[in-house]
């Protein structure tokens, strides 16, 4: 889920350039893709703002999410990313965002919140919402809406007093008023709820998702710098001040864990979770740092991430959707080297090369260690290649 005031760090896209063929002896070229879709009429594309890659539900069902345009008419497609077939195609009129979960939540005209199953293009239900919204199109966030689990839907409607209430539709849509709390609700995450005063106040407050109970006031420093969660349930607040990154642990309780102090160097800093693990791009040292939910350190490697391309937004590192792996970009004299890092400890796992990175303007997805996905910047095409096999 993300952040209503700006973007977490963690989620700054899942979308980045193609890999290029590579040279060096430790690098190989990429292999024949496992399958290939040729859009014939029209193009294909993946959304801008929900762009969250390969989805998989409970069942293990996989779902590549794109839109197709076609005598200019929009079409919802869900392609199965096992064998490249389209599973299904809707015309799309009405604003959308998927679940991390295999669902999708549409907004359509009066009022109208409908939530369906990815796989099976099979409608679950739909509701009324507690304010009026106009049905967007893709390139639109809808930042108080926010999925949970199983097709369930939490809804936030704020007031003029800025207090926000919170509703809950559950995965029969039925709706719910949960609370309202006396601050403006920003992000809902795992069993969490997020809230500020005001855009730029300070303080974020941490509030039980269940209960609507505060349970830890944390400073920002800087507020467009997000709180993370790890997945087991560790909080990470931050904190920027005097070139110093500030790191503070709570447990679900809100009581402290830890609290580390590192070196912070504008546009060359960030921090990613990874499961229970979170990495630390040190951009003074020019070093990688893989930490446990404890604070403890995992491995430490030295590399000099640099932002790479428009579809990457400029951020250091791209995290594959099961956070197993990632990908960042080095400088390697006249030429950029691709890395894919194993986010339990740093190994390499695959590395790539080419001359003109920065021109390169195909998308790539890394749904996990071996699957990269290749979307043709002219739509024309969609690509599946298997990294095991390089």
């Amino acid at each position: 889920m993300k952040w209503k005031f700006a973007k977490s760090m963690l989620i700054a896209s899942i979308i980045m350039p193609l890999l290029a063929y590579g040279t060096p002896a430790h690098a190989k070229e990429l292999s024949q893709p496992e399958w290939v879709v040729d859009v014939a009429k029209g193009t294909w594309s993946l959304p801008t703002i929900h762009n969250w890659g390969i989805v998989k539900d409970s069942q293990g069902n996989e779902s590549l999410l794109g839109l197709k345009t076609a005598a200019n008419k929009n079409y919802l497609e869900n392609i199965d990313p096992t064998t490249g077939q389209i599973r299904w195609s809707i015309p799309q009129d009405f604003g959308f965002f998927p679940s991390e979960d295999g669902y999708i939540f549409m907004v359509e005209k009066k009022n109208q919140i409908s939530a369906m199953h990815l796989a099976s293009g099979k409608k679950l239900w739909t509701s009324t919402l507690p304010f009026s919204q106009e049905p967007y199109d893709s390139y639109y966030y809808y930042e108080n809406m926010y999925p949970g689990d199983n097709g369930s839907l939490y809804v936030v409607s704020d007031s003029k007093d800025h207090k926000s209430t919170l509703y809950y539709y559950d995965s029969a849509g039925h709706k719910t008023k949960k609370y309202t709390v006396p601050y403006l609700i920003v992000n809902i995450e795992g069993d969490y709820v997020f809230a500020k005063t005001y855009n730029d106040d300070p303080n974020t407050y941490i509030i039980n998702l269940a209960t609507g109970k505060k349970i830890r006031t944390v400073t920002d420093g800087n507020s467009y710098l997000p709180v993370n969660v790890l997945k087991d349930g560790t909080l990470i607040a931050q904190n920027v001040a005097k070139n110093t990154l500030t790191l503070k642990a709570f447990n679900p309780s809100g009581q402290l864990k830890w609290t580390k102090k590192l070196p912070y160097v504008n546009g060359r800093t960030e921090v990613y979770t990874l499961q229970d693990r979170f990495l630390f791009i040190d951009g003074k040292s020019d070093t990688l740092k893989l930490y446990a939910s404890d604070g403890k350190l995992i491995s430490s490697k030295s590399y000099k991430p640099i932002g790479t391309g428009y579809n990457r937004y400029w951020s250091l590192a791209y995290v594959a959707k099961d956070q197993q792996s990632f990908m960042f970009t080095v400088n390697k004299g006249n030429k950029y080297e691709i890395i894919i890092m194993d986010s339990k400890n740093l190994n390499v796992i695959k590395s790539f090369t080419e001359d003109e990175y920065y021109n390169n303007s195909d998308y790539e997805l890394l749904n996990n260690k071996t699957d990269l996905y290749i979307i043709d910047s002219y739509g024309k095409g969609i690509s599946k290649y298997d990294l095991h096999n390089m």
